[in-house]
Protein backbone atom coordinates (compact mmCIF):
# COMPACT_ATOMS: atom_id res chain seq x y z
CA UNK A 1 0.00 0.00 0.00
CA UNK A 2 1.49 3.02 -0.98
CA UNK A 3 0.33 7.23 -0.42
CA UNK A 4 0.10 8.06 -4.23
CA UNK A 5 -3.41 8.77 -6.27
CA UNK A 6 -3.69 7.63 -9.79
CA UNK A 7 -5.62 9.65 -11.75
CA UNK A 8 -6.56 9.17 -15.93
CA UNK A 9 -6.25 12.12 -17.70
CA UNK A 10 -5.85 12.76 -21.48
CA UNK A 11 -2.72 13.33 -23.65
CA UNK A 12 -0.60 16.59 -22.99
CA UNK A 13 -1.17 17.49 -27.12
CA UNK A 14 -4.99 17.85 -26.39
CA UNK A 15 -4.19 20.46 -23.59
CA UNK A 16 -2.96 23.62 -26.74
CA UNK A 17 -7.03 23.88 -26.66
CA UNK A 18 -8.29 27.60 -26.79
CA UNK A 19 -7.85 29.28 -23.36
CA UNK A 20 -11.44 30.96 -22.58
CA UNK A 21 -11.44 32.83 -19.39
CA UNK A 22 -9.41 29.90 -17.44
CA UNK A 23 -7.43 32.66 -15.68
CA UNK A 24 -7.36 34.73 -12.44
CA UNK A 25 -6.08 38.29 -12.31
CA UNK A 26 -4.00 39.49 -9.39
CA UNK A 27 -2.55 43.18 -8.69
CA UNK A 28 -0.22 44.21 -6.38
CA UNK A 29 0.36 46.98 -4.57
CA UNK A 30 3.45 48.26 -6.44
CA UNK A 31 4.77 47.47 -9.86
CA UNK A 32 8.42 45.86 -10.40
CA UNK A 33 10.33 44.35 -12.86
CA UNK A 34 9.59 40.59 -12.51
CA UNK A 35 11.93 38.14 -11.45
CA UNK A 36 10.21 35.27 -10.18
CA UNK A 37 6.51 34.96 -9.56
CA UNK A 38 5.93 31.68 -7.01
CA UNK A 39 2.60 30.06 -6.26
CA UNK A 40 1.71 28.30 -3.73
CA UNK A 41 -0.49 25.45 -5.52
CA UNK A 42 -2.50 23.02 -3.86
CA UNK A 43 -3.27 20.13 -6.04
CA UNK A 44 -4.29 16.51 -4.91
CA UNK A 45 -5.54 15.36 -8.79
CA UNK A 46 -2.78 16.69 -10.26
CA UNK A 47 0.93 15.89 -10.31
CA UNK A 48 2.61 19.28 -12.64
CA UNK A 49 -0.64 21.45 -11.05
CA UNK A 50 -3.33 22.88 -12.97
CA UNK A 51 -1.46 26.49 -13.75
CA UNK A 52 -0.64 26.53 -17.90
CA UNK A 53 0.67 30.10 -18.19
CA UNK A 54 1.69 33.34 -16.77
CA UNK A 55 1.32 36.80 -17.61
CA UNK A 56 2.11 40.30 -16.86
CA UNK A 57 0.78 43.44 -17.75
CA UNK A 58 2.82 46.69 -18.99
CA UNK A 59 2.19 49.39 -16.02
CA UNK A 60 3.40 51.78 -18.65
CA UNK A 61 0.73 50.54 -21.47
CA UNK A 62 -1.51 48.04 -19.89
CA UNK A 63 -0.08 45.61 -22.45
CA UNK A 64 -0.14 42.05 -21.25
CA UNK A 65 3.06 39.99 -22.30
CA UNK A 66 3.67 35.99 -21.57
CA UNK A 67 6.17 35.57 -18.73
CA UNK A 68 5.74 31.51 -18.89
CA UNK A 69 3.57 29.03 -21.10
CA UNK A 70 3.96 25.11 -20.34
CA UNK A 71 6.44 22.92 -22.67
CA UNK A 72 4.24 20.25 -23.77
CA UNK A 73 7.17 18.80 -25.52
CA UNK A 74 9.99 19.01 -23.16
CA UNK A 75 7.45 18.21 -20.33
CA UNK A 76 6.62 14.95 -22.58
CA UNK A 77 10.66 14.33 -22.93
CA UNK A 78 11.16 14.40 -19.28
CA UNK A 79 8.15 12.33 -18.44
CA UNK A 80 9.01 9.13 -21.04
CA UNK A 81 12.75 9.57 -19.95
CA UNK A 82 11.77 9.11 -16.05
CA UNK A 83 9.47 6.48 -16.26
CA UNK A 84 7.14 8.10 -14.61
CA UNK A 85 3.96 7.92 -16.81
CA UNK A 86 2.57 5.16 -18.07
CA UNK A 87 1.23 5.83 -21.60
CA UNK A 88 -1.71 4.48 -23.37
CA UNK A 89 -3.83 5.48 -26.66
CA UNK A 90 -5.68 8.08 -25.56
CA UNK A 91 -5.15 8.22 -21.97
CA UNK A 92 -2.11 8.84 -19.37
CA UNK A 93 -1.58 7.32 -15.92
CA UNK A 94 0.02 10.15 -13.54
CA UNK A 95 0.99 8.93 -10.46
CA UNK A 96 0.21 11.93 -7.72
CA UNK A 97 1.68 12.21 -4.45
CA UNK A 98 -1.07 14.12 -1.98
CA UNK A 99 1.12 16.93 -1.29
CA UNK A 100 1.48 20.92 -1.78
CA UNK A 101 4.33 22.47 -3.35
CA UNK A 102 6.09 25.96 -3.96
CA UNK A 103 6.12 26.09 -8.00
CA UNK A 104 7.90 28.87 -9.41
CA UNK A 105 8.80 28.19 -13.29
CA UNK A 106 11.54 29.95 -14.99
CA UNK A 107 10.24 33.23 -16.53
CA UNK A 108 11.31 33.61 -20.20
CA UNK A 109 10.02 37.24 -21.33
CA UNK A 110 13.34 39.50 -21.03
CA UNK A 111 10.51 41.55 -18.69
CA UNK A 112 12.28 44.90 -18.85
CA UNK A 113 8.96 46.13 -18.27
CA UNK A 114 7.25 46.88 -14.70
CA UNK A 115 4.23 45.30 -13.81
CA UNK A 116 1.92 45.01 -10.43
CA UNK A 117 -0.54 43.05 -12.41
CA UNK A 118 -0.22 39.61 -13.42
CA UNK A 119 -3.04 36.60 -15.11
CA UNK A 120 -3.01 32.99 -14.01
CA UNK A 121 -4.15 30.80 -16.45
CA UNK A 122 -5.73 27.51 -15.87
CA UNK A 123 -6.12 24.42 -17.94
CA UNK A 124 -9.42 23.58 -19.39
CA UNK A 125 -10.77 20.61 -16.67
CA UNK A 126 -14.12 20.70 -18.04
CA UNK A 127 -14.15 18.02 -20.37
CA UNK A 128 -14.29 14.66 -18.60
CA UNK A 129 -12.23 15.98 -15.65
CA UNK A 130 -15.38 18.19 -14.18
CA UNK A 131 -14.90 16.80 -11.21
CA UNK A 132 -11.25 18.30 -10.55
CA UNK A 133 -10.30 21.54 -9.20
CA UNK A 134 -7.86 24.51 -8.82
CA UNK A 135 -6.74 25.70 -5.24
CA UNK A 136 -3.74 28.43 -4.81
CA UNK A 137 -3.05 29.47 -1.23
CA UNK A 138 -1.08 32.83 -2.84
CA UNK A 139 0.85 34.31 -5.38
CA UNK A 140 4.33 35.34 -4.97
CA UNK A 141 5.50 38.47 -6.79
CA UNK A 142 9.64 39.11 -6.62
CA UNK A 143 10.67 41.96 -8.48
CA UNK A 144 12.79 45.30 -8.33
CA UNK A 145 12.12 48.92 -8.53
CA UNK A 146 15.01 49.53 -11.24
CA UNK A 147 15.74 47.17 -14.11
CA UNK A 148 18.63 44.40 -12.99
CA UNK A 149 20.77 42.55 -15.74
CA UNK A 150 23.68 39.76 -15.76
CA UNK A 151 26.90 41.64 -16.36
CA UNK A 152 27.31 38.57 -18.88
CA UNK A 153 24.93 39.77 -21.40
CA UNK A 154 24.35 36.21 -23.09
CA UNK A 155 22.92 35.39 -20.46
CA UNK A 156 19.84 35.91 -18.86
CA UNK A 157 18.68 36.68 -15.12
CA UNK A 158 16.74 33.17 -15.06
CA UNK A 159 19.84 30.68 -16.28
CA UNK A 160 21.59 33.35 -13.72
CA UNK A 161 19.43 31.97 -10.83
CA UNK A 162 19.36 28.66 -12.58
CA UNK A 163 23.19 28.38 -12.05
CA UNK A 164 23.16 29.70 -8.42
CA UNK A 165 20.45 26.96 -7.85
CA UNK A 166 22.61 24.36 -8.68
CA UNK A 167 25.47 25.74 -6.30
CA UNK A 168 23.09 25.03 -3.49
CA UNK A 169 21.27 22.08 -5.27
CA UNK A 170 23.68 20.13 -7.07
CA UNK A 171 21.53 17.26 -8.28
CA UNK A 172 18.20 19.50 -8.33
CA UNK A 173 16.29 17.46 -11.21
CA UNK A 174 12.85 19.72 -11.76
CA UNK A 175 14.31 22.06 -14.58
CA UNK A 176 10.54 23.38 -14.55
CA UNK A 177 10.40 24.45 -10.64
CA UNK A 178 12.96 27.22 -9.57
CA UNK A 179 12.10 26.29 -5.87
CA UNK A 180 11.12 22.81 -5.68
CA UNK A 181 12.44 22.15 -2.13
CA UNK A 182 10.26 24.71 -0.31
CA UNK A 183 11.88 24.59 2.90
CA UNK A 184 14.91 26.23 1.18
CA UNK A 185 13.11 28.15 -1.64
CA UNK A 186 14.71 31.62 -2.93
CA UNK A 187 18.05 30.74 -1.48
CA UNK A 188 19.39 31.92 -5.20
CA UNK A 189 17.35 35.15 -5.35
CA UNK A 190 19.07 35.54 -1.58
CA UNK A 191 22.63 35.18 -2.80
CA UNK A 192 22.62 37.25 -5.75
CA UNK A 193 21.45 40.52 -2.94
CA UNK A 194 24.45 39.25 -0.98
CA UNK A 195 26.66 39.14 -4.05
CA UNK A 196 25.11 41.91 -6.63
CA UNK A 197 28.43 44.18 -8.07
CA UNK A 198 29.74 40.25 -9.09
CA UNK A 199 26.86 39.05 -11.02
CA UNK A 200 24.60 41.99 -11.86
CA UNK A 201 24.34 45.53 -13.16
CA UNK A 202 21.43 48.36 -12.76
CA UNK A 203 20.06 49.42 -16.27
CA UNK A 204 18.70 53.17 -16.64
CA UNK A 205 15.68 53.97 -19.31
CA UNK A 206 16.69 56.63 -21.42
CA UNK A 207 14.01 59.15 -23.19
CA UNK A 208 14.38 57.57 -26.54
CA UNK A 209 13.40 53.84 -25.07
CA UNK A 210 16.81 52.47 -24.80
CA UNK A 211 18.54 51.61 -21.29
CA UNK A 212 22.06 51.96 -20.50
CA UNK A 213 24.29 50.87 -17.77
CA UNK A 214 24.38 52.67 -14.50
CA UNK A 215 27.27 52.61 -12.05
CA UNK A 216 25.95 52.44 -8.62
CA UNK A 217 26.43 51.03 -5.22
CA UNK A 218 26.03 47.37 -4.28
CA UNK A 219 24.13 47.98 -1.45
CA UNK A 220 21.27 49.65 -3.98
CA UNK A 221 19.80 46.57 -4.60
CA UNK A 222 19.02 45.66 -1.12
CA UNK A 223 16.70 48.34 -0.75
CA UNK A 224 15.23 47.59 -4.56
CA UNK A 225 14.65 43.68 -4.32
CA UNK A 226 10.83 43.29 -3.01
CA UNK A 227 8.95 40.46 -2.17
CA UNK A 228 5.30 40.86 -2.97
CA UNK A 229 2.58 38.17 -1.25
CA UNK A 230 -1.36 38.49 -1.40
CA UNK A 231 -1.69 35.94 1.31
CA UNK A 232 -1.36 35.80 5.36
CA UNK A 233 1.74 32.79 4.53
CA UNK A 234 5.00 34.02 4.81
CA UNK A 235 8.29 32.74 3.62
CA UNK A 236 11.01 32.30 6.45
CA UNK A 237 14.55 31.58 6.32
CA UNK A 238 17.23 30.99 8.84
CA UNK A 239 19.74 31.94 7.12
CA UNK A 240 18.76 35.61 5.83
CA UNK A 241 19.29 37.54 9.17
CA UNK A 242 23.29 38.83 9.06
CA UNK A 243 24.62 40.20 12.04
CA UNK A 244 25.93 43.96 11.75
CA UNK A 245 28.61 45.41 13.19
CA UNK A 246 27.57 49.34 13.98
CA UNK A 247 30.18 52.13 14.57
CA UNK A 248 30.05 53.78 18.33
CA UNK A 249 28.52 57.26 16.74
CA UNK A 250 26.29 55.29 14.88
CA UNK A 251 24.95 53.16 17.93
CA UNK A 252 25.03 56.46 19.86
CA UNK A 253 22.51 57.67 17.05
CA UNK A 254 20.34 54.72 16.79
CA UNK A 255 19.73 54.42 20.57
CA UNK A 256 18.36 58.26 20.34
CA UNK A 257 15.65 56.61 18.83
CA UNK A 258 14.64 53.41 20.43
CA UNK A 259 11.43 51.54 19.65
CA UNK A 260 11.38 50.88 23.61
CA UNK A 261 10.51 54.29 24.00
CA UNK A 262 7.51 54.59 21.94
CA UNK A 263 4.42 54.49 23.68
CA UNK A 264 2.49 50.96 23.63
CA UNK A 265 -0.10 52.56 21.45
CA UNK A 266 2.28 53.11 18.51
CA UNK A 267 3.68 49.75 19.29
CA UNK A 268 0.67 47.56 18.91
CA UNK A 269 -0.04 49.51 15.77
CA UNK A 270 3.48 48.31 13.92
CA UNK A 271 2.63 44.92 15.68
CA UNK A 272 -0.79 44.80 13.53
CA UNK A 273 1.40 44.51 10.56
CA UNK A 274 3.53 41.83 11.88
CA UNK A 275 3.08 38.12 10.42
CA UNK A 276 2.12 35.37 13.28
CA UNK A 277 5.47 34.05 13.47
CA UNK A 278 7.11 36.75 14.19
CA UNK A 279 4.48 37.68 16.89
CA UNK A 280 5.52 34.43 18.51
CA UNK A 281 8.92 35.16 18.94
CA UNK A 282 8.65 38.65 20.23
CA UNK A 283 7.31 36.71 23.35
CA UNK A 284 11.10 36.33 24.09
CA UNK A 285 12.32 39.83 23.42
CA UNK A 286 11.33 41.39 27.72
CA UNK A 287 8.37 41.13 29.33
CA UNK A 288 6.80 44.85 27.60
CA UNK A 289 6.35 42.64 24.34
CA UNK A 290 5.61 39.76 25.72
CA UNK A 291 2.19 41.28 27.30
CA UNK A 292 1.77 43.37 23.88
CA UNK A 293 1.65 40.61 21.99
CA UNK A 294 -1.07 39.37 23.97
CA UNK A 295 -3.45 41.76 23.04
CA UNK A 296 -6.34 40.47 21.02
CA UNK A 297 -6.58 42.69 19.15
CA UNK A 298 -3.75 41.30 17.03
CA UNK A 299 -5.66 37.73 16.25
CA UNK A 300 -8.51 38.67 14.31
CA UNK A 301 -7.17 36.19 11.68
CA UNK A 302 -5.67 32.60 12.37
CA UNK A 303 -4.27 30.43 9.68
CA UNK A 304 -2.96 27.19 11.19
CA UNK A 305 -2.37 24.32 8.64
CA UNK A 306 -0.94 21.43 10.48
CA UNK A 307 -1.55 18.02 8.64
CA UNK A 308 -0.84 14.64 10.02
CA UNK A 309 0.69 13.39 6.70
CA UNK A 310 2.93 16.28 6.72
CA UNK A 311 6.67 14.57 6.63
CA UNK A 312 5.40 11.83 8.36
CA UNK A 313 3.83 13.21 11.72
CA UNK A 314 1.70 10.63 12.98
CA UNK A 315 -1.80 11.57 14.00
CA UNK A 316 -1.32 10.77 17.68
CA UNK A 317 1.56 13.67 17.85
CA UNK A 318 -0.42 16.01 15.40
CA UNK A 319 -3.36 15.89 18.18
CA UNK A 320 -0.98 16.63 20.58
CA UNK A 321 0.78 19.54 18.93
CA UNK A 322 -2.53 20.84 17.79
CA UNK A 323 -3.98 20.78 21.27
CA UNK A 324 -0.97 23.06 22.64
CA UNK A 325 -1.33 25.77 19.70
CA UNK A 326 -4.91 25.76 20.08
CA UNK A 327 -4.53 26.44 23.72
CA UNK A 328 -1.79 28.85 23.41
CA UNK A 329 -4.20 31.31 21.17
CA UNK A 330 -7.29 30.22 23.52
CA UNK A 331 -6.40 33.54 25.38
CA UNK A 332 -5.33 35.89 22.71
CA UNK A 333 -8.01 35.27 20.30
CA UNK A 334 -11.56 37.13 21.88
CA UNK A 335 -11.97 39.03 18.76
CA UNK A 336 -11.45 36.36 16.15
CA UNK A 337 -13.07 36.80 12.98
CA UNK A 338 -11.52 34.39 10.71
CA UNK A 339 -9.94 30.77 11.32
CA UNK A 340 -8.19 28.60 8.50
CA UNK A 341 -7.25 24.72 9.73
CA UNK A 342 -7.47 23.48 6.32
CA UNK A 343 -5.77 20.02 6.34
CA UNK A 344 -5.11 20.08 10.13
CA UNK A 345 -5.32 17.37 12.34
CA UNK A 346 -7.01 17.82 16.01
CA UNK A 347 -8.81 16.35 18.69
CA UNK A 348 -12.60 17.59 18.35
CA UNK A 349 -13.06 18.56 22.00
CA UNK A 350 -10.18 20.83 21.97
CA UNK A 351 -11.89 22.24 18.85
CA UNK A 352 -14.50 22.39 20.58
CA UNK A 353 -13.31 23.84 23.46
CA UNK A 354 -11.71 26.67 21.24
CA UNK A 355 -14.82 27.78 19.58
CA UNK A 356 -16.74 28.12 23.04
CA UNK A 357 -14.02 30.64 23.94
CA UNK A 358 -13.34 32.46 20.63
CA UNK A 359 -15.47 31.56 18.20
CA UNK A 360 -18.78 34.22 18.61
CA UNK A 361 -17.44 36.37 16.35
CA UNK A 362 -16.37 34.20 13.46
CA UNK A 363 -17.33 35.13 10.09
CA UNK A 364 -14.97 32.62 8.27
CA UNK A 365 -14.25 29.20 9.07
CA UNK A 366 -12.23 26.71 6.68
CA UNK A 367 -11.88 22.86 8.15
CA UNK A 368 -11.26 21.65 4.51
CA UNK A 369 -9.44 18.11 4.35
CA UNK A 370 -9.90 17.74 8.14
CA UNK A 371 -11.55 14.31 7.66
CA UNK A 372 -10.45 12.68 10.61
CA UNK A 373 -10.92 15.40 12.80
CA UNK A 374 -14.74 17.25 11.73
CA UNK A 375 -17.83 14.96 12.89
CA UNK A 376 -21.58 15.76 13.87
CA UNK A 377 -20.49 17.03 16.86
CA UNK A 378 -18.31 19.70 15.42
CA UNK A 379 -20.87 21.09 13.24
CA UNK A 380 -23.34 21.04 16.05
CA UNK A 381 -20.98 23.26 18.17
CA UNK A 382 -20.20 25.22 14.76
CA UNK A 383 -24.40 25.86 14.72
CA UNK A 384 -24.81 26.98 18.72
CA UNK A 385 -21.74 29.09 18.26
CA UNK A 386 -20.82 30.91 15.47
CA UNK A 387 -24.41 32.18 14.73
CA UNK A 388 -22.36 35.58 12.26
CA UNK A 389 -20.81 32.31 9.91
CA UNK A 390 -21.03 33.88 6.63
CA UNK A 391 -18.23 31.63 4.99
CA UNK A 392 -18.13 27.58 5.81
CA UNK A 393 -15.80 25.48 4.10
CA UNK A 394 -16.15 21.40 4.59
CA UNK A 395 -14.29 20.20 1.63
CA UNK A 396 -13.73 16.49 2.03
CA UNK A 397 -15.03 16.39 5.38
CA UNK A 398 -16.62 12.56 5.06
CA UNK A 399 -17.07 11.77 8.79
CA UNK A 400 -20.80 13.80 8.49
CA UNK A 401 -24.08 12.34 7.99
CA UNK A 402 -27.45 13.56 7.61
CA UNK A 403 -27.56 14.70 11.12
CA UNK A 404 -24.33 16.56 11.46
CA UNK A 405 -25.57 18.81 8.24
CA UNK A 406 -29.06 19.34 9.53
CA UNK A 407 -27.61 21.34 12.20
CA UNK A 408 -26.53 23.99 9.69
CA UNK A 409 -30.24 25.18 9.15
CA UNK A 410 -29.76 26.70 12.20
CA UNK A 411 -27.30 29.16 10.57
CA UNK A 412 -29.31 32.36 8.67
CA UNK A 413 -26.46 34.45 7.35
CA UNK A 414 -24.19 32.23 5.15
CA UNK A 415 -23.09 33.60 2.17
CA UNK A 416 -20.38 31.14 0.92
CA UNK A 417 -20.79 27.38 1.92
CA UNK A 418 -18.57 24.48 0.12
CA UNK A 419 -19.15 21.14 0.44
CA UNK A 420 -17.03 19.47 -2.28
CA UNK A 421 -16.76 15.39 -2.00
CA UNK A 422 -19.29 15.30 1.43
CA UNK A 423 -22.34 13.03 1.72
CA UNK A 424 -24.81 15.71 1.70
CA UNK A 425 -27.88 14.65 0.20
CA UNK A 426 -30.24 17.19 -2.10
CA UNK A 427 -33.02 17.42 0.24
CA UNK A 428 -30.83 18.60 3.22
CA UNK A 429 -29.10 20.99 1.12
CA UNK A 430 -32.26 21.94 0.01
CA UNK A 431 -33.55 22.60 3.75
CA UNK A 432 -29.89 24.65 4.47
CA UNK A 433 -30.30 27.27 1.29
CA UNK A 434 -33.96 28.01 2.59
CA UNK A 435 -32.41 29.43 6.01
CA UNK A 436 -29.66 31.24 4.07
CA UNK A 437 -31.18 33.44 0.98
CA UNK A 438 -27.80 35.42 0.87
CA UNK A 439 -26.13 32.50 -0.55
CA UNK A 440 -26.31 32.24 -4.37
CA UNK A 441 -27.06 29.15 -5.76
Amino acid sequence: MTNDYYILCPPLYEFKRPIENKYIDIEFHEAVYPIRVSIYEMYRYRPDGNVIQISAQDDSNNEWYKLWEIDSKNLNSEIDSNNRFEWGKTDVTWIVPPTSRLFSPPLSHPRDFKTKMLRIFFEDSSFEMSHLYTKLDAVMLIGTSELVRPRKYQKSLTNLLKEINCMYFPHHEDIHNLTADFKNAHLDIDYLQRHFSEYCIIMEYCRDGSYIRRVSKESILRENLMHKNVSLEVIHHSNCAKPIKLSSDESKELSRHNISELPDEILLIILKNLDLMTLCRLNYVNRRFNGLIRDPHLYTRLNIHYPAAAEYIPQNIARRDMSNILCYFTSRCKYLQQLDLTESTFDVADFTNFLDNCGRRLTHLRLGFCNNSVNNLVLLKISEICVNLKELNLDDCRGIDDEGFSYLEKLNGLEHLSLYDTCIKDECLYKILQKNQRMPH
